[in-house]
């Protein structure tokens, strides 16, 4: 699933009064950090990314992401990983 249809599909899912927050929250957490990224752009998403931390950390346990280094936020750690940035070993640029 592409980042524009997860995030279509969920807006509609965040829409539907018969779905509790929890279950806003389960689904954000099978996202991937790349999606979660996306998805903080976007109003209604920004505040359930903000109001749980470990939904960031259920996705990057999820899909493999090893956890951020010392003193940056799981946003900025999944940015640099997913949106390019220096790598803290190589010093090189990193890639989507």
């Amino acid at each position: 699933m592409n980042h524009c249809t997860t995030i279509q599909w969920f807006y509609t899912l965040l829409r539907a009064p018969c779905l509790s927050p929890e279950i806003h929250l389960m689904i954000l957490e099978h996202c991937s950090p790349a999606d979660l990224i996306t998805m903080n752009q976007i109003d209604p998403f920004r505040s359930f990314l903000a109001s749980s931390p470990t939904i960031w950390e259920s996705a990057r346990a999820t899909h493999g992401v090893p956890a951020p280094e010392f003193g940056f936020t799981e946003l900025e750690h999944a940015k640099r990983l997913f949106e390019g940035g220096k790598c803290s070993v190589s010093l090189r640029r990193s890639h989507r």
